[in-house]
């Protein structure tokens, strides 16, 4: 049985932009809903793992002493009582995301022995490579030496980051390429979705890797044969 641990673990190796095709081939939402816009990259990776993916865990952060934090403690139990691969999705509290980083070397060390797989944080983010040493992947603004007052603000309600609105639970993924949120419904659909995704695909590439000198006509009948799918 394809439980959900072991399909994330397999989506694990497919790219970021083949699930949001896959998604796409669904026709279950508009197409670009939940697709990260420009204007984070990512800063570190895991080698073992091309595509990050797990159940997002949402919070607003602040880096000053313009919003009050919550207790760490209680985060950090939130944090460590979820199942899963999880992923954090931090957005600001603040309107200023150049006041301070939203985290750096011990919060990802601290993170990822709770469970955590990665980070996503619409700010800045320090220590990369302390990170990168780690496996923590980081998909984030960018990279800012100061260190400001870094603090959760709340934590377990939506949060939107770069026009993709996002809950805790729900199913996110990133890699170089960008990031993408989905209600937890739709993982055990993803695999029907790159199944279609390879049978529109599959006969350009064949026609492609069979013809020395593809021609228009040949690659409109391949084109055609795919579309039957």
């Amino acid at each position: 049985m394809l439980t959900d641990a072991i399909l994330l673990e397999q989506l694990r190796q497919v790219p970021a932009s083949q699930i949001e095709s896959a998604i796409g081939l669904l026709e279950v939402r508009p197409r670009n809903q939940n697709v990260f816009a420009p204007g984070l990259t990512q800063l570190t990776r895991n080698p073992k793992s091309p595509t990050t993916i797990g159940y997002a865990i949402t919070a607003h952060m602040g880096t000053t002493k313009k919003t009050e934090p919550v207790d760490s403690f209680d985060w950090l139990t939130f944090v460590s009582h979820l199942s899963g691969p999880k992923v954090l999705c931090l957005a600001p509290a603040e309107t200023n995301t150049e006041d301070g980083v939203l985290f750096g070397q011990i919060s990802s060390r601290i993170f990822a022995r709770l469970g955590v797989q990665g980070a996503i944080a619409n700010g800045f983010v320090r220590d990369t490579g302390a990170l990168a040493k780690i496996n923590f992947p980081v998909f984030a603004q960018g990279t800012m030496l100061r260190h400001g007052v870094p603090h959760v603000v709340d934590y377990g309600q939506p949060v939107q980051i770069r026009g993709a609105n996002i809950e805790t639970g729900h199913i996110v993924a990133f890699d170089a390429d960008g990031a993408l949120a989905f209600p937890v419904e739709l993982l055990r659909r993803i695999p029907e979705g790159l199944a279609r995704m390879k049978a529109r695909t599959q006969p350009v590439l064949d026609y492609l890797n069979r013809s020395a000198s593809p021609t228009p006509a040949g690659l409109a009948a391949a084109q055609k044969e795919g579309s039957k799918h």
